[in-house]
């Protein structure tokens, strides 16, 4: 083929001449087996073909047209796949812009049906605060009386927000629903009162109809909280199994002086039937600055050094410093040089007590470990299993050989003595930490989602920097940046310079600077802390200590300790979320719409 590229010269190939060969050489597989079991042979010969390369001479009763028309078929809904129900995505894109020439293309779609985030249209101009498409959407139909999951109507989320003049507007389209109240016992006008808004207050209260003997029919009670409340013996591995994971789906990495450890992994976005294949490791292995670079590493898969060039041979690219961990889609061409054997992963997480696998580079060497699962929390799992330097990266294959999570580092644990609470003299313990593979897969589906609407280039490094503007968008929500007094963050930046090694004290430095412009307290809910990662905001609740300490010490100011806080990825009308934030924090819906409106926001502030 590169000897006819190279001439432009045109190939003609007839089917019975390919079938004959591959019936020589896989011992008389018909032509209709070989093209079931290896797909790439189809797209070889269509890649050719497309570019002009080859001419096919199709038999009779051949089977390769009709292969070839379904791998062309299967291509389509592949791109058909991606973009499903993409007008009603667009349909709430469109009204967080506030586009309304745009809305007016869409408004065929049924404006009082909720979206994926699960509110309506109206609901979504009333959180962005637009008031000229709040009169649009209803002027066509869009209902004011409609609730969210926490019995909000429009008009309740316009009084959080102290939006005036939709507040007179919805009003005046039903007056009744000023006396609704919602899942918090609060009807607009409480909720005017309780932010002090007085022009708002003064103009519902000579509306508002006090209904204290209201029957059960007129307040719904929030849907009651579910509490949801083993060791699984590891399956003998045979050799085969044993070495084709081994030399066929994991590699080392050498990036300058780092070492570490990755995995070929199939991911089922956008769906299970269109897969994306790529190479998984640490985002501290390959991060973005390496990314940027646009050159290329190594990796060595059984022992054989390969090229991988980022330019040309990676497509889809996610990177996620809070997560640590980045995956490359490898292109087709590369994919067939290198012929990795792709891991499959597990659509559920792990369980404690859970028996792993590891298959690692440990200290430059292959090695396989074996350990259990000890706990859970947030997006980490806490194992057992062996590691050392260069294990990083490597796959946590649970009894079914699929992947559950990504090992990354390890920290001290301290087992206190009964009879001497001081740390120095307790026992010390290491224990492993992992990113569990569901929270991967949340996160490159939503920005493989929004690819279309924001690029895809976003997937491939940090939070951006905030504009002013942007900043004070977020101040009037109740956002504030987090920031460490100027004397520490100095007392930091001297102890990083004080680092000889260039590449690590480079790495530092980035990662301090990722902190600063990425964490946020809620300035009424002070137990509330955020950060902005470059496909979702993350929750937490601190402690009341905590959040009186300005957050953070300046020894606690540091990636590895920030990643190991029960976080929460944020999106619209969570409700697991929000059920968590009210078990701690007592209030009145604010918490809830802060939270809804950032689901909104999609990849605007990240």
């Amino acid at each position: 083929m590169e000897y006819a590229k190279e001439k432009d010269i045109k190939l003609k190939i007839n089917e019975n001449d390919i079938e004959k060969v591959i019936s020589k050489n896989l011992n008389n597989v018909k032509i209709k087996k070989i093209s079931e079991i290896k797909n790439k042979f189809i797209n070889r010969l269509y890649k050719y073909k497309n570019e002009n390369i080859i001419e096919i001479n199709y038999s009779k009763n051949g089977c390769l047209k009709k292969r070839i028309e379904k791998f062309i078929e299967e291509r389509k809904n592949k791109k058909n796949e991606k973009n499903r129900n993409y007008n009603e995505i667009l349909l709430t894109y469109e009204c967080k812009r506030g586009n309304i020439k745009e809305v007016k293309k869409l408004i065929k779609i049924d404006i009082n049906k909720n979206s994926k985030s699960g509110i309506s249209p109206l609901f979504v101009a009333c959180y962005f605060k637009n008031k000229d498409l709040v009169n649009y959407l209803i002027d066509h139909n869009a209902k004011v009386d409609i609730f969210d999951n926490k019995e909000n109507s429009p008009l309740h989320i316009a009084c959080y927000l102290n939006s005036t003049e939709i507040i007179k507007f919805l009003k005046s389209k039903d007056i009744d629903i000023i006396n609704k109240e919602n899942s918090y016992k609060y009807t607009p006008l409480k909720i005017a009162e309780e932010l002090k808004n007085e022009e708002t207050k003064n103009y519902l209260i000579d509306n508002a109809i006090e209904n204290n003997d209201s029957d059960s029919e007129n307040t719904k009670c929030s849907s009651s909280l579910i509490n949801e409340n083993m060791s699984i013996k590891m399956k003998p591995i045979s050799n085969n199994k044993y070495n084709n994971i081994k030399n066929n789906s994991i590699c080392q990495i050498k990036i300058n002086k780092n070492n570490g450890t990755g995995f070929f992994i199939e991911i089922p976005v956008p769906s299970k039937e269109f897969p994306i294949r790529g190479l998984m490791t640490n985002s501290h292995i390959i991060n973005e600055n390496i990314l940027k670079s646009d050159k290329s590493f190594i990796i060595y898969k059984a022992e054989k050094a390969i090229e991988i060039k980022i330019k040309e041979n990676l497509r889809f690219v996610f990177t996620s410093e809070l997560l640590d961990v980045t995956f490359m889609e490898l292109d087709d061409d590369i994919i067939d040089d290198i012929e990795p054997e792709f891991l499959y992963p597990c659509d559920k997480d792990a369980e404690d007590g859970e028996s792993i696998l590891i298959f690692q580079y440990a200290k430059i060497k292959y090695s396989l470990a074996h350990g259990n699962i000890k706990y859970a929390r947030s997006f980490n799992y806490y194992h057992e299993a062996p590691t050392a330097s260069g294990s990083s990266g490597s796959p946590l294959l649970n009894n079914e050989f699929k992947v559950v999570g990504i090992h990354k580092s390890k920290k001290i644990e301290f087992n206190k003595n009964d009879d001497n609470e001081n740390q120095e003299n307790n026992d010390k313990k290491c224990i492993n930490i992992a990113t569990k593979y569901t929270e991967i897969e949340f996160a490159i589906r939503k920005l493989y989602e929004n690819s279309n609407l924001d690029g895809i280039e976003k997937a491939r490094e940090s939070a951006k920097e905030l504009s002013d503007t942007e900043i004070n968008e977020l101040n009037e929500y109740g956002l504030q940046p987090l920031k460490l007094p100027s004397n520490e963050i100095d007392e930091i930046v001297s102890e990083i310079n004080m680092i000889k090694e260039e590449d690590e004290k480079k790495i530092k430095l980035e990662k301090l600077k990722i902190l600063k412009k990425s964490l946020f307290y809620c300035k009424f809910s002070k137990r509330l802390l955020f950060y902005r990662t470059n496909f979702s905001w993350y929750i937490t609740v601190v402690s009341e200590k905590k959040s009186k300490n300005n957050y953070f010490s300046k020894d606690e100011y540091n990636l590895n300790d920030i990643r190991e806080l029960k976080w929460m990825p944020i999106t619209s009308n969570n409700e697991k979320i929000i059920k968590k934030i009210e078990k701690k924090i007592i209030g009145f819906g604010r918490e809830h719409v802060l939270i809804t409106w950032l689901g909104l926001t999609d990849l605007d502030y990240l």
